[in-house]
């Protein structure tokens, strides 16, 4: 009977190593795939017409089943701005500038008009021009930017006002105005920008296929340790 303990011991060790491994490196590559389609759902979105919208019940409509959606505005924009703080543009540090798009219901849609750098020093705040008079902006609708972490807002005045991804909630509370849970990603030749480059802050598909291959390999290799060490025990067994 004893014969028998250890490679029970060995093999049902390796299974559920085995098991766990395989199975976060499906988690991977559903997590790619999903990537892949939401990539997919940007590149459409671009090339897709943009429809216009005047109240929020037709862009929560058109936002219900997808991350993007590109879309025309129609409303005017307010006076105030919040600066997203935290946010990269080739390496150097700075803002999104956020101004609230009052839509005919009186909801509030964020327009991320784009970045402008840090200044030195960084507590000094930029005056930003005023976004030009237009009745609408076109763009590409998407989520409003969620940090891994949520942090609390600080509790500061005046504006333009420095918020670290704020929700929804923070930003109606800011602002007075219901403001829609989605922002609008400002068309690079639209007027009243700054500087625009979006693309979709996600990790691409091919390096969540490079982590799936990691794990697979990481079952191949308990797999042939387990057999090496069984081989060796059988060995040692018949010799003794």
């Amino acid at each position: 009977m004893r014969s028998y303990v250890v490679p029970a011991a060995l093999f049902g060790a390796a299974l559920v190593l085995m098991t766990a491994f395989i199975g976060l490196g499906v988690w991977q590559l559903e997590r790619a795939e999903s990537k892949r389609v939401l990539l997919a759902g940007y590149e459409a979105a671009l090339q897709a017409e943009a429809p216009e919208v005047r109240r929020a019940q037709a862009l929560q409509q058109l936002m219900a089943e997808r991350p993007f959606a590109r879309l025309t505005l129609l409303g005017q924009y307010g006076g105030r701005h919040v600066l997203l703080d935290n946010q990269l543009s080739q390496g150097r540090p700075g803002w999104h500038v956020l101004t609230p798009f009052h839509l005919a219901d009186g909801r509030v849609v964020m327009v991320n008009r784009g970045w402008v750098p840090l200044p030195a020093g960084r507590r000094l705040v930029p005056a930003l021009p005023a976004p030009p008079p237009v009745e609408r902006v076109s763009g590409i609708a998407t989520r409003l930017a969620r940090p891994g972490l949520r942090v609390a807002q600080q509790r500061t005045q005046g504006w333009p006002r420095v918020m670290q991804y704020p929700s929804a909630e923070d930003l109606s509370a800011a602002l007075g105005a219901e403001v829609l849970p989605w922002q609008i990603l400002l068309d690079p030749d639209a007027p009243g920008g700054f500087v625009r480059v979006w693309t979709p802050e996600v990790i691409p598909p091919v390096r969540h296929l490079g982590y799936a291959v990691q794990w697979f390999a990481l079952a191949a290799t308990v797999l042939i340790v387990a057999l090496v060490l069984w081989w060796r025990w059988r060995h040692e067994s018949t010799s003794e």
